[in-house]
């Protein structure tokens, strides 16, 4: 794996790691947004919209757009590599009991 190796704050952006909003935006309720940091409940199509023109922007200029769902989703191609997740320590700490 290579290091990552940041030398100036304001050079040229060349690859970039996003999540696109979905649905844990519809667990922003009236009683948990100060929690969220949000003034307002989110419109999730509208922030999914934004969301898409910042990466196609993005994109436009050079950066690579990689999104975490899809090297999480590929973290699991590997044979043997679910069971040494889920196998991992931390699940029963989360108490996650449907893998």
């Amino acid at each position: 794996m290579s290091k990552i190796n940041v030398y100036s704050e304001i050079g040229r952006l060349k690859k970039v790691l996003l999540h696109r909003p979905g649905d844990e935006i519809d667990g922003v309720i009236p009683q948990t947004m100060p929690r969220h940091l949000f003034d307002d409940i989110p419109w999730k199509k509208g922030a999914q919209n934004e969301h898409d023109c910042f990466a196609d922007i993005l994109r436009k200029e050079g950066t690579e757009v990689v999104y975490i769902e899809d090297l999480f989703r590929g973290s699991f191609m590997k044979e043997g590599s679910r069971e040494a997740f889920c196998s991992g320590s931390w699940i029963p700490m989360a108490s996650i009991t449907d893998i």
